[in-house]
């Protein structure tokens, strides 16, 4: 099962990382913690039950291990959600003349995250 993944991580269309058996625990951890996360609905009492189970069976020893993982869940969408936002805003403005006047070289050095200075330097 883990060569047929592989091979399927492989064709993805972006390069993935390799599926080692840290990644698989971890892949495993976030989806249980996120599972009990779901399953409690609101209830504080349920949900902490459903947490030390997975915490009891993942054999952590430290409760800290509970808040790293709700948090990284918690924020997995943080840089798709600034990403559109930026996007957003930037569509909502009008557009710089001086901007255009740069030429399609600066943007394309720019959006690929070339330096300012050496831009500026180059000008």
């Amino acid at each position: 099962m883990r060569l047929k993944a592989e091979r399927a991580f492989r064709s993805a269309p972006v390069r993935l990382p390799r599926l080692t058996l840290h990644v698989i625990r971890h892949l495993h951890a976030t989806e249980r913690v996120a599972l009990a996360a779901e399953l409690a609905q609101g209830h504080r009492e349920r949900q902490r039950a459903l947490v030390a189970a997975v915490q009891h069976d993942l054999f952590w020893q430290s409760s800290d291990t509970v808040q790293i993982y709700n948090h990284a869940i918690a924020n997995a969408d943080a840089p798709e959600k600034l990403q559109t936002a930026y996007i957003d805003r930037l569509k909502s403005q009008p557009r710089s003349s001086g901007l255009r006047n740069r030429g399609r070289g600066w943007l394309r050095k720019h959006a690929r995250g070339g330096s300012c200075a050496a831009s500026r330097a180059s000008e």
